[in-house]
């Protein structure tokens, strides 16, 4: 039995708790299993900035919290005959915070789908697409896009943003509208929410994306839109922090960019006026997409499974 795992999505926290019960019942039962861990924080990462990024409001002090972390995750490493993480950096932390044993690790990319021989249609527009949480770091992302329309009033680009809130942290998305509502309406009419979006508004959104853009302020899992982006061969723009500085090679296949809003402004002014350097990235981006494509991604799964 193969299951994929994310603490912060799947359930509530019931099922997080039935969790390491459902991977005993397994082993009891003879059955052998394997467990994706998509997202691991280093436990000096568990402090009360990031209780707040999860929940507006917690009464849970972070040397708990890293003990429940400690003792949650440690547990599915014994239990577990083999566990896939993302990124060499979930890897180091599983083994050097979590004391995993370093024979279970596997590390396996998210694959990426074989749709870089698609003929894209390039429209003046950066393209965020994920959940609607204060660990996105979004609001940078606004701030500088805006700082960017500032100086540059008469350049056509604008910022759509993708997705919705997590259940529990719809305050997060308030925040990020209070942030588009502060600025004037010549700014607001280039920031465009799209909430949900289903599978063929994604193809589309990503296909005709100038450039897309992935910041984060707290990073503990590899990024699935990334994967994506890679996907179509896209421009991107990222955070300098976490899993994004292993999963990508700056000024090679994507920018990485310092935390605040400036740096992000930078950024959108060097894109939108250096073609050059959004082709070289989108090239680059498209050579590591097949090599992370999904025959690929998958016969390293089935190796495992053999093992």
């Amino acid at each position: 039995v193969h299951i994929q795992h994310e603490i912060n999505i799947y359930g509530s926290l019931l099922s997080v708790i039935m969790f390491p019960l459902l991977l005993l019942i397994l082993r009891l039962k003879k059955i052998k299993v394997v467990v994706t861990v998509h997202a691991l924080p280093a436990l000096n990462q568990i402090n009360k900035e990031f209780i707040h990024n999860f929940q507006s409001e917690s009464k849970i002090k972070p040397g708990m919290l890293k003990f429940l972390f400690f003792l949650y995750y440690k547990l599915i490493s014994i239990i577990a005959n083999k566990i896939i993480v993302h990124t060499n950096l979930i890897a180091d932390i599983y083994k050097k915070d979590y004391k995993a044993n370093k024979n279970k690790i596997n590390i396996i990319p998210i694959g990426c789908h074989d749709l870089t021989d698609y003929n894209p249609d390039f429209k003046p527009y950066f393209l965020y697409m994920g959940y609607l949480v204060n660990r996105k770091g979004l609001q940078m992302v606004i701030d500088g896009f805006a700082d960017f329309i500032k100086t540059n009033p008469n350049n056509p680009f604008e910022l759509k943003i993708a997705g919705s809130a997590i259940k529990g942290q719809e305050f997060a998305k308030n925040k990020i509208l209070e942030v588009i509502n502060f600025y004037s309406q010549d700014i607001k009419n280039k920031i465009h929410t799209l909430g949900f979006i289903n599978q063929e508004q994604v193809d589309q959104y990503y296909k005709s994306a100038y450039a897309v853009v992935i910041p984060s302020k707290i990073n503990i899992a590899a990024s699935g839109p990334l994967s994506w982006a890679f996907s179509y061969g896209k421009c991107i723009l990222a955070s300098d922090i976490g899993n994004l500085q292993h999963d990508i090679k700056h000024n090679h296949d994507g920018l990485l960019i310092q935390n605040n809003y400036k740096n992000w402004s930078n950024a959108f002014k060097q894109v939108a006026s250096d073609f050059e350097l959004v082709q070289k990235l989108q090239k680059n981006a498209s050579i590591k997409a097949k090599q992370r494509n999904w025959i690929n991604v998958a016969k390293m799964h089935d190796q495992i499974y053999q093992s």
